[in-house]
Formats: structure tokens, sequence, C-alpha cells
């Protein structure tokens, strides 16, 4: 906790000034948000540690990831090719797309009240 209170930093005394009126905020929500007595809940993700977690996934599992937007694979495998099926690869654009879609449930998921 010391190591973690080092690196805070207050941006200022009380609630963080938000506005909540159009079109900064939904207008279904504007006489509730950033009001006493409400949280606001901003989740925060690491979109990188989801892509570089998926490309070890395809590693351990032999997958190549190819490059379907220059149609190559990715040179970097070159190294581990008796490790991998060259013939069994992942388009980058869908590991892209399944990565971001993890962090989309996540803070999802994050963002839910528990009761």
């Amino acid at each position: 906790m010391a190591n973690v209170r080092k690196r805070v930093r207050k941006i200022q005394d009380g609630r963080l000034r938000f506005s909540s009126e159009l079109p900064y905020t939904e207008a279904h929500n504007t006489w509730v948000f950033n009001k006493p007595s409400t949280l606001v809940v901003i989740p925060v993700g690491d979109l990188s540690q989801h892509v570089l977690l998926n490309i070890c996934y395809m590693l351990q599992n032999g997958l190549v990831l190819h490059d379907d937007i220059k149609q190559v694979l990715h040179s970097g495998h070159r190294a581990v090719w008796d490790i991998v099926d060259v013939t069994n690869v992942w388009p980058i654009t869908f590991v892209e797309q399944w990565s971001l879609s993890e962090l989309t449930v996540e803070l999802g998921q994050a963002a839910i009240p528990v009761c």
C-alpha cells in the first residue's frame, strides 16, 4: 500500500466537476449524474494486456498470427516455427477484435454494482 500511495495524486478536494447536462450526460441521467450521494464509476482496462495474453495463448496452442491486411505471417514467429503449425493461423484483425471483446466484457462486469 505504501508503494501505491506514493503514486497517487489528488486532483481536487470533493466531487469531480463533471457536467450533468446535455450533451455531456445521457438525457435520462441528468437528474442523478454526479449528484450528492451518487457514485461515478469510470472503468479502465488495458487492451494491450489482452492482446499479449491472446498471443501467448496462440503460441501455447501452436497457432500463428497472420497479418491479414498485408497478407504475410508475422516474421517474429520464424524463431518458433518448430513448435507451431504454420498452416494453423489466426488473422490479426480477429485477435484484435477478440481482445477488444474480452476487455469490453471485463469493463462491463466491473461496473455492475455488488448488492
